[in-house]
Protein backbone atom coordinates (compact mmCIF):
# COMPACT_ATOMS: atom_id res chain seq x y z
CA UNK A 1 0.00 0.00 0.00
CA UNK A 2 1.20 3.29 -0.86
CA UNK A 3 1.29 6.38 1.05
CA UNK A 4 -1.02 8.58 -0.38
CA UNK A 5 -3.44 5.09 -0.07
CA UNK A 6 -2.73 4.90 3.63
CA UNK A 7 -4.09 8.86 3.48
CA UNK A 8 -6.92 8.45 1.88
CA UNK A 9 -8.03 5.92 4.53
CA UNK A 10 -6.88 7.50 7.36
CA UNK A 11 -9.59 10.31 6.24
CA UNK A 12 -12.18 7.94 5.39
CA UNK A 13 -11.95 6.64 9.03
CA UNK A 14 -11.74 9.93 10.38
CA UNK A 15 -14.78 11.97 8.87
CA UNK A 16 -16.94 8.19 8.86
CA UNK A 17 -18.78 8.85 11.61
CA UNK A 18 -19.08 12.51 11.23
CA UNK A 19 -20.51 11.49 7.71
CA UNK A 20 -22.94 8.84 9.78
CA UNK A 21 -23.88 12.02 12.36
CA UNK A 22 -24.91 14.35 9.94
CA UNK A 23 -26.71 12.08 7.29
CA UNK A 24 -28.82 10.93 10.67
CA UNK A 25 -29.68 14.45 11.66
CA UNK A 26 -30.57 15.45 7.86
CA UNK A 27 -32.54 12.37 7.62
CA UNK A 28 -35.02 13.19 11.04
CA UNK A 29 -34.83 16.64 9.25
CA UNK A 30 -36.55 15.54 6.24
CA UNK A 31 -38.91 12.95 8.16
CA UNK A 32 -40.42 15.35 10.52
CA UNK A 33 -41.07 17.84 7.51
CA UNK A 34 -42.69 14.99 5.67
CA UNK A 35 -44.96 14.19 8.47
CA UNK A 36 -45.66 17.82 8.92
CA UNK A 37 -46.93 17.94 5.87
CA UNK A 38 -48.89 15.05 5.40
CA UNK A 39 -50.53 14.82 9.54
CA UNK A 40 -50.64 18.90 9.40
CA UNK A 41 -48.93 18.97 12.95
CA UNK A 42 -44.99 19.09 13.45
CA UNK A 43 -43.87 16.34 15.37
CA UNK A 44 -41.47 17.63 17.42
CA UNK A 45 -40.39 14.53 19.19
CA UNK A 46 -38.23 13.33 15.52
CA UNK A 47 -36.62 16.76 15.52
CA UNK A 48 -35.34 16.50 19.09
CA UNK A 49 -34.40 12.82 18.46
CA UNK A 50 -31.92 14.40 15.49
CA UNK A 51 -30.87 16.89 17.91
CA UNK A 52 -30.06 14.38 20.79
CA UNK A 53 -28.25 11.69 18.21
CA UNK A 54 -26.18 14.98 17.09
CA UNK A 55 -24.96 15.91 20.47
CA UNK A 56 -24.45 12.24 22.19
Amino acid sequence: MSENDEKKALIQEKYSSLFMITCTFFGAILESLLLYFIKGEFPYEVLAGGLAQLLF
